[in-house]
C-alpha cells in the first residue's frame, strides 16, 4: 500500500469514527447518558483482504478497514422490559473507493407482562445498509461501481397465551415489512411483505413440546414495469417438536408444506415439502456445537424470474481451549432450484474458521479465514472467494 493510499484511509476512517461518535451520542436518551445501568457501549475494528470482493467469475482483490460500533439500553419498570439497540458499519477500501458503504441498524422494542398466562411483545426496527455481492440469485457484474443499498422498515407484535410450562400455549405474531432500493436500477424489487404466524405447543413433559403452525403472508411489490410485478401469496403449514431434555442438547424441528402462488401467469408457483431444524448440543461445558437444516422458497433477486426453492445445511462448533482462547468453525451448503424460461441448479458452500483471543478483560482479538464458492448451470454465475480479517473487539457488559 502506498504512502498517499494509507493516508487516505486513516483520514476516511478518522472522519467515519467522528461521525460514528456523534450519532452515537444524539441518540442516548439524556436521562440516561449520565449512567451506566443497563447501557452497553462497544465496537469493533477490522482489517481485512477479500480476493473477490464483487462476487464474479473474473475476481477483483482490495482491502478494507471497517469499524462496527453497538449500543444497547435495557430497561426495566416493573414486570416489563424495554430495550434499545444500534449496530453500525463504516467500511472504506484501499484501492475502489467507490465501494465503501455505510450500514445502520435500529430496533425499539418491549416485552409487556401482563398477567401470568398473558404476554406481548412489540418490536420495530430500521435498517439502512448494502446487499452483500454473491448472496442472491442475481447475476454480479450487475454491481458496477457500488453494491446494492436498501432500506427495510419492520413492526412486528407477538401476543402469547399460556408459558413454556403450560400444558398448552398459544402464540400470534403479526409483522410488516416493507424493503426499498435505492441504487443499481433494483427498484423492481421494492416490496412490502405481510405475515400472520399462529403456533400452537402442547407440553409432554420432560421439557418436550410438540407444535402446530400456521403461517399466512402476502408479498406486495411496486414495480414501475408490471411484467415484472412478483406479487404473491405464500402459505406454510408445520408440525414439529422443540426439546431442551438435558442442559446438554435443545433444539426445535419443524416439517410441512409451503406454497407461494404469484399473481402474473409468467411466474411459476412453487410449492413442497418444506422444513426447519435448529439443534444446540453441549457435549461439555467449553464446547458448543449447532446443526442447522431449512427447506424453503426465496425471493428473486432477477428481473423477470419469480421465487425458487432453496435447501440448505450448516453446522457450527466452537471450543474453549483455555480461560483466554477460543477456536471456531462452521460449514454451510445450499441448494438453489431456480425455476424461470432458462431454468437452473445454483450451489452454494461456505466454510469459515478462526480463532479468538481475549487481551483483557474488555477487549478481545480475533482472526478470521472465509471462503465461498457458487456453482451453476449457468458459467457467468459461478464464483469463489477468500477472505482474511482481522479484527479487535470490546466487550463491555
Amino acid at each position: 500500500m502506498s504512502s498517499t493510499k494509507g493516508k487516505k484511509i486513516i483520514v476516511i476512517v478518522t472522519l467515519k469514527l467522528t461521525y460514528c461518535l456523534v450519532i452515537t451520542l444524539l441518540m442516548l436518551p439524556v436521562g440516561l447518558a449520565q449512567s451506566a445501568e443497563g447501557l452497553s457501549l462497544n465496537a469493533s475494528v477490522l482489517i481485512g483482504y477479500d480476493d473477490n470482493v464483487l462476487r464474479r467469475s473474473i475476481a477483483s482483490s482490495d482491502r478494507a478497514i471497517k469499524f462496527l460500533p453497538e449500543v444497547k439500553l435495557k430497561s426495566l419498570y416493573g414486570k416489563h422490559q424495554f430495550y434499545f439497540g444500534y449496530n453500525g458499519g463504516f467500511t472504506s477500501y484501499s484501492d475502489n473507493s467507490s465501494l465503501n458503504y455505510d450500514d445502520h441498524n435500529l430496533s425499539l422494542g418491549a416485552l409487556f407482562d401482563h398477567s401470568r398466562q398473558f404476554n406481548s411483545e412489540f418490536q420495530l426496527t430500521y435498517q439502512d445498509k448494502i446487499e452483500q455481492p454473491g448472496t442472491t440469485n442475481a447475476y454480479s457484474t450487475l454491481v458496477t461501481n457500488e453494491f446494492n443499498q436498501f432500506s427495510n422498515k419492520n413492526a412486528l407484535a407477538r401476543f402469547f397465551y399460556g408459558s413454556r410450562k403450560s400444558i398448552g400455549q398459544f402464540v400470534l405474531a403479526v409483522d410488516v415489512d416493507d424493503r426499498e432500493y435505492s441504487n443499481n436500477q433494483q427498484e423492481f424489487r421494492n416490496v412490502e411483505r405481510k405475515r400472520l404466524i399462529g403456533t400452537m405447543f402442547y407440553n409432554l413433559g420432560l421439557k418436550t413440546r410438540v407444535l402446530f403452525e400456521a403461517r399466512v403472508a402476502a408479498f406486495d411489490y411496486t414495480p414501475e414495469l408490471q411484467i415484472a410485478d412478483q406479487s404473491n401469496h405464500e402459505n406454510t403449514y408445520f408440525a414439529g417438536v422443540e426439546w431442551q431434555v438435558t442442559a446438554k442438547t435443545s433444539g426445535i424441528f419443524k416439517i410441512g408444506y409451503q406454497s407461494k402462488d404469484f399473481e402474473k401467469q409468467q411466474f411459476s408457483d412453487v410449492t413442497g415439502l418444506s422444513y426447519i431444524l435448529n439443534m444446540d448440543w453441549s457435549p461439555y461445558s467449553y464446547t458448543q456445537i449447532n446443526v442447522g437444516a431449512r427447506r424453503e422458497t426465496k425471493e428473486s433477486a432477477e428481473l423477470g424470474v419469480g421465487g425458487f426453492l432453496d435447501t440448505s445445511y450448516s453446522i457450527m462448533a466452537s471450543h474453549e481451549m483455555s480461560a483466554k482462547t477460543e477456536v471456531f468453525a462452521s460449514y454451510f451448503s445450499s441448494k438453489e432450484d431456480i425455476t424461470s424460461f432458462l431454468g437452473r441448479t445454483d450451489r452454494r458452500a461456505k466454510i469459515n474458521m478462526g480463532i479468538a483471543y481475549r487481551l483483557n478483560s474488555w477487549l478481545i482479538m480475533q482472526l478470521d479465514y472465509r471462503h465461498q464458492k457458487r456453482d451453476s448451470d449457468i458459467e457467468l454465475l459461478k464464483f469463489s472467494s477468500n477472505a482474511v480479517e482481522l479484527s479487535f473487539s470490546s466487550t463491555f457488559k
